[in-house]
């Protein structure tokens, strides 16, 4: 603090002065500060409560033999005799006496550092402004609907794969995959949108392959599907199973007059012995 010396410094007790008026006569005074106590000892007087004093509105600090005005921390002394708050946040300058998340603001005596928006003051020094993690400290759910990141300053809402964030930053909605990366062609068969996500379904007749995008047609003979797969042979007659794409065809196989069905599929004469005269019967095929 800025001081003003009112007077001199010296000692607690002081002798006093003796001034002889004659005969036996004598007469003891004290220096100025001081008053003849009953032992005759002179003792310094405490002007800051007594009132004699004269700070005004300054801080007044009793000393031996006098007394000294000062001005309280954060002020200075101005024309001698009065005190002036400091503007510490001016002082400051180029060299910002608060950090870079907060405002300097000038206060009587002092100054408060006032943290930006996502700060708030450090718990052992309340000039130093930390990041607030908004995302740790509130309820789940309450300022994203899906994940909340932490930021310097802030948050920031994000959405699960699928979805996309709202102009609100905080709600999530779902992507139509079918409709917007349609010409991408997400789907060799039909898409089906869903929550997240999307499916692609093959038509009749198709499966969906190893890559759940295109459609392998299915072998329905192969498989046992088709009707006439599982048929066999009826009175010289069979049914062939024909594989076509996303479907099969049944043809029924019949032997003519003088053969008989050999498996399924093939037809083979039937041995006779034809009379030597019968052309006819020597020369069927």
């Amino acid at each position: 603090p800025s001081d003003v010396q009112k007077t001199f410094k010296g000692t607690k007790y002081v002798d006093p002065e003796v001034t002889q008026l004659g005969g036996s006569r004598s007469v003891m005074s004290c220096p100025v500060g001081y008053k003849l106590g009953y032992d005759n000892t002179c003792e310094d007087i405490d002007e800051c409560s007594t009132g004699q004093a004269s700070c005004g509105g300054m801080l007044c600090t009793n000393l031996p033999g006098g007394y000294v005005c000062s001005c309280p921390q954060g002020h200075k002394l101005v024309d001698g005799n009065r005190c002036e708050d400091v503007d510490e946040c001016y002082m400051g300058g180029n060299m910002p006496i608060c950090s870079q998340n907060a405002d300097c603001v000038n206060t009587v005596g002092s100054y408060q550092c006032k943290c930006h928006t996502g700060f708030r003051s450090a718990p052992v020094n309340e000039k130093v402004c930390v990041d607030v993690d908004e995302c740790m400290e509130s309820p789940s759910g309450s300022l994203c609907q899906h994940r909340c990141n932490n930021v310097w300053g802030g948050y920031r809402c994000t959405c699960h794969r699928g979805y996309r964030l709202n102009p609100d930053n905080s709600t999530c909605s779902d992507v139509d995959e079918c409709t917007e990366f349609k010409s991408k062609i997400p789907c060799v068969g039909r898409c089906v949108n869903e929550p997240g996500s999307y499916r692609c379904i093959c038509p009749q007749g198709y499966r969906l392959s190893e890559d759940k995008r295109s459609c392998i047609d299915i072998d329905e003979c192969e498989t046992g599907e088709a009707m006439c797969a599982k048929t066999g042979t009826y009175g010289g007659t069979s049914d062939v199973c024909l594989n076509t794409r996303g479907g099969y065809r049944c043809h029924s196989v019949a032997c003519p007059p003088g053969y008989k069905l050999e498996g399924r599929h093939r037809c083979t004469r039937i041995e006779k012995i034809c009379p030597p005269s019968d052309w006819d019967c020597a020369h069927q095929p």
